[in-house]
């Protein structure tokens, strides 16, 4: 397993991963966290659900999102870190992991691995995961394979349509089980991790008796530079306003954080695997 002395000297799009320390304050987190009961208490929040993980759509307007985005130094900071020229949010969700609950399987979330794009150096999309508790490899970890965006991983082989499926993985399967060359960041309250969206990942088992919960906040880092097509899937995505003249720069601080796009409107075939 690598340091993180020699994680943290390597930079984002080599290691397709950054931390974001202290990335909310505690107050912040408290908010969020009250945020998050209410939400999943209401049962209206178009749960996602999948084995040994919980996925809560977030909207543009949500008060989870308002308070994240209502410090611009927050952005500055991602910004900052990916290297972010034309930062576009794409998409949100509460991301919660059930006590005593299995690992999550190793994978990527990149979703059109049958476009040029994806073989390109930079990310076209990264996620933004902001804890609101400590995490340790007994409450459900993240764990990630540094450099896996670049090149083939042994992992992939193992890889098939039960990713993106309700299905569930054995516990002494491949894809549930531990890497030698995998990273598991100490993470504290109110930090936060970026990784490029073709990272592998997946989390520890939780063996404790409370919930992990999450922020998890999608963004394309250069929006200008994505090809049409791309722009047009990423537009439509369902976390996206029905309506953007509801909200303006006047009213909304992080308003220009929506993506534009006026061409003709295409639904990409998602490809989830890439080959070998």
């Amino acid at each position: 397993m690598k340091k993180l002395k020699d994680i943290n000297e390597m930079k984002f799009t080599k290691n397709g991963f950054a931390l974001l320390r202290s990335f909310l304050d505690e107050t912040s987190c408290d908010l969020i966290r009250s945020e998050i009961e209410a939400t999943i208490n209401s049962g209206v929040s178009g749960a996602c659900i999948r084995p040994n993980n919980t996925l809560h759509l977030l909207q543009f307007d949500h008060e989870i999102i308002r308070i994240v985005f209502g410090k611009p130094e927050r952005l500055k900071k991602l910004k900052k870190q990916v290297a972010a020229k034309d930062l576009r949010w794409i998409s949100g969700y509460i991301s919660s992991k059930e006590p005593f609950s299995p690992p999550l399987w190793w994978h990527q979330d990149w979703w059109c691995w049958n476009h040029e794009i994806s073989f390109r150096k930079d990310a076209a999309q990264v996620a933004l995961l902001i804890y609101m508790q400590s995490t340790t490899l007994k409450n459900g970890a993240l764990r990630i394979i540094p450099s896996s965006h670049h090149s083939h991983h042994h992992l992939n082989k193992f890889r098939d349509e039960r990713n993106s499926q309700e299905n569930e993985y054995e516990l002494d399967h491949p894809l549930m089980s531990a890497s030698p060359d995998q990273f598991s960041p100490s993470i504290q309250k109110g930090d936060a991790i970026v990784i490029d969206y073709r990272l592998l990942h997946g989390t520890e088992g939780n063996q404790s008796a409370f919930r992990r919960d999450c922020i998890i906040l999608n963004f394309t880092p250069n929006w200008v530079c994505l090809p049409q097509e791309i722009k047009s899937h990423l537009a439509g995505h369902m976390c996206q306003p029905k309506n953007i003249t509801q909200f303006s720069s006047k009213d909304c601080s992080y308003f220009n954080l929506l993506p534009e796009f006026s061409g003709e409107k295409k639904i990409m075939t998602v490809s989830l695997f890439p080959s070998d």
